[in-house]
C-alpha cells in the first residue's frame, strides 16, 4: 500500500493529536473561569502585537536582544528572559506566544511541547 503526501500529513495530524492527550497533561487544564499565564518570545516587532492582544494574560516575555527586552518588556512590570528555554522551565506558565523570526517557529514549538510533558 502507497500513501500520499496528503494522507502521511494526516497521519501525522492524528499522532500528533494522541500525544496531545498524554495523561500527564490533565493536571495542566485550566478550568474556564482561570487567568492564563502567557510568555510571548520575541517582543521587538510582531511581538508587541501579542502582546497587546493578549493584554493582561502576559505574565513573562523574552527576546533575545537584552535592549529590546529592557524597552518594551521592563514597563509591563512581568518577568522577563534572554533566554527562551528558561521561560519554557517556568511552571507558571500555561501557553507561549512565538514571534520570532520563520526559521525558529519550530524548533521553539517542538521545545515547549517537550517542555510540557517533561
Amino acid at each position: 500500500m502507497t500513501i500520499n503526501r496528503r494522507q502521511a500529513l494526516g497521519l501525522v495530524a492524528a499522532s500528533a493529536t494522541a500525544l496531545s492527550l498524554n495523561a500527564k497533561s490533565y493536571g495542566r487544564v485550566v478550568g474556564s473561569n482561570a487567568r492564563l499565564r502567557i510568555g510571548v518570545i520575541g517582543i521587538n516587532s510582531r511581538g508587541k502585537d501579542h502582546i497587546k492582544g493578549f493584554g493582561e494574560q502576559v505574565a513573562a516575555v523574552c527576546d533575545c536582544d537584552s535592549q529590546v527586552l529592557e524597552a518594551v518588556g521592563g514597563p509591563l512590570g512581568v518577568e522577563r528572559y534572554q533566554d527562551f528555554r528558561k521561560l519554557l522551565d517556568q511552571p507558571n506558565i500555561d501557553a507561549i506566544s512565538i514571534a520570532t523570526p520563520n526559521h525558529t517557529h519550530s524548533l521553539i514549538a517542538i521545545m515547549a511541547m517537550q517542555a510540557i510533558f517533561a
